[in-house]
């Protein structure tokens, strides 16, 4: 719950600096919102190709697994952006965060995942040799 207003808070902030520029789109914040979810998330779906295929996954699944992030967050944000417009309108953060610490927000998720990303492969996942288990078990 708390990332997900994390990401609400984000999508707010990247849509209102939008709004002043006069761009009234739902598609350019999704867009932001969904490089932080990528980028925060990394590990998670990488780590799961790499126990499933191995090391290098092909590029269709990481563009098929993009995709649908990208489209579900922009169907949620679509039919919400009214609610969270109105919940975040008033929020004591507005004053206090500035908009570039919103826009480095991109920088931070990714670095944040790459970190986690080598921690995961080095500690975890190549310890345990779990590189392609799933994918041989299953035939893949």
């Amino acid at each position: 719950m708390i990332m997900i207003c994390f990401f609400d808070y984000i999508f707010y902030r990247t849509y209102i600096a939008f709004k002043k520029r006069g761009e009234e789109q739902v598609i350019g914040p999704t867009i932001h919102v969904g490089n932080c979810f990528g980028g925060l998330f990394s590990p998670i779906w990488w780590g799961g190709f790499y126990v499933i295929v191995g090391r290098n996954p092909p590029k269709m699944y990481v563009f098929v697994i993009a995709s649908l992030i990208y489209l579900l967050l922009f169907i949620r944000y679509k039919k919400k952006y009214n609610q969270i417009i109105q919940k975040y309108s008033r929020s004591k953060y507005n004053k206090t965060i500035p908009v570039f610490l919103i826009y480095c927000m991109v920088a931070v998720c990714g670095l944040l995942g790459i970190i986690l990303t080598v921690f995961l492969e080095r500690f975890f996942l190549e310890p345990f040799h779990l590189e392609g288990i799933l994918g041989k078990w299953l035939n893949l």
